[in-house]
């Protein structure tokens, strides 16, 4: 268990739980905030480079993040494009979980 924490555009941070299980090389979690959840989609792991999407089930809006594993912690960005058509980049980091 991780605590993930999101840099929004408008300068809040979205703080959430990440969720991460790894059975036989084959990554899965979920991403759960208070009033959401999101599993974790075509989740890897190589070496300390970690990838998975999420769905947001409200509108079908994709995100990919990406990041590097370094101890216990996680630095990375997820992309996505809004709704205006643009591509957007947040910076994201999570720690483990005591």
């Amino acid at each position: 268990e991780w605590d993930f924490s999101l840099s929004t555009p408008n300068g809040d941070t979205m703080e959430a739980t990440l969720e991460l299980f790894l059975k036989k090389e084959k990554l899965s979690g979920e991403l759960i905030a208070d009033d959401w959840a999101m599993e974790l989609e075509d989740a890897k792991i190589a070496g300390n480079k970690i990838s998975f999407q999420t769905t947001n089930p409200n509108n079908d809006q994709k995100y990919l993040s990406k990041g590097t594993i370094n101890g216990k912690k996680i630095v990375g960005t997820v992309s996505f494009t809004n709704g205006d058509g643009e591509d957007v980049s947040l910076d994201w980091s999570a720690k483990k979980a005591k």
